[in-house]
């Protein structure tokens, strides 16, 4: 089931990835791809939903109002009881975060402020809202899709300092978004995920 849903997703994200490639009109020139961000969290969605009981749901990139501030987790897992049993934050590479130390205190907020309201409200642009109960037993994930574009030693100090955090710091693959993507942490994050 896990090789199963790792090269759907491999797949899946090197269909998407020549689509940025691609050239919208004949006279239009771009100088950089289009960003790949979003297929990168609904591809980690998607592996979750195939890998996880299939009464759980996945809420992408739902806004989750707390007091006078609005959080948009990118992924959270919602056992069959409402209850948010994950939320991974997704990132497309970390060549951006070389250091994730702010970047981990901004996801450690936002957990500590969804904790501290208890039962969140998950709003979309499509579906009615969703109710969910956010506990401190929430696990939290910082998930880095490839490797590249970020060294070894710093991908090791980001986990070092996630780990300080009580963040688990998975980067999934190595290689880049096309065809050339090797596995990296992806198994070992499965792996973790299905013990939420």
């Amino acid at each position: 089931m896990v090789d199963v849903a790792i090269d759907s997703l491999k797949n899946y994200i090197a269909t998407e990835f020549a689509n940025t490639k691609k050239t919208i009109r004949h006279n239009l020139h771009r100088g950089h791809l289009r960003a790949l961000s979003t297929e990168i969290e609904d591809g980690i969605a998607a592996f979750l939903s195939d890998i996880l009981p299939s009464d759980y749901q996945i809420y992408v990139d739902a806004s989750v109002r707390v007091g006078s501030k609005t959080h948009r987790p990118d992924i959270l897992v919602i056992d069959k009881a409402g209850v948010v049993r994950a939320l991974v934050e997704v990132k497309t590479n970390m060549g951006w975060c070389r250091d994730a130390s702010a970047e981990l205190d901004k996801i450690l907020f936002k957990h500590s402020e969804m904790i501290s309201n208890g039962t969140i409200t998950c709003k979309f642009s499509n579906e009615a809202s969703a109710f969910a109960t956010y506990t401190a037993n929430v696990p939290v994930f910082l998930v880095a899709f490839t490797n590249e574009n970020c060294g070894t030693s710093k991908h090791k100090a980001n986990r070092s300092i996630a780990n300080a955090k009580n963040v688990k710091y998975y980067c999934l693959f190595s290689g880049w978004y096309g065809d050339k993507l090797n596995d990296a942490d992806i198994r070992d994050f499965a792996t973790e995920i299905q013990r939420i």
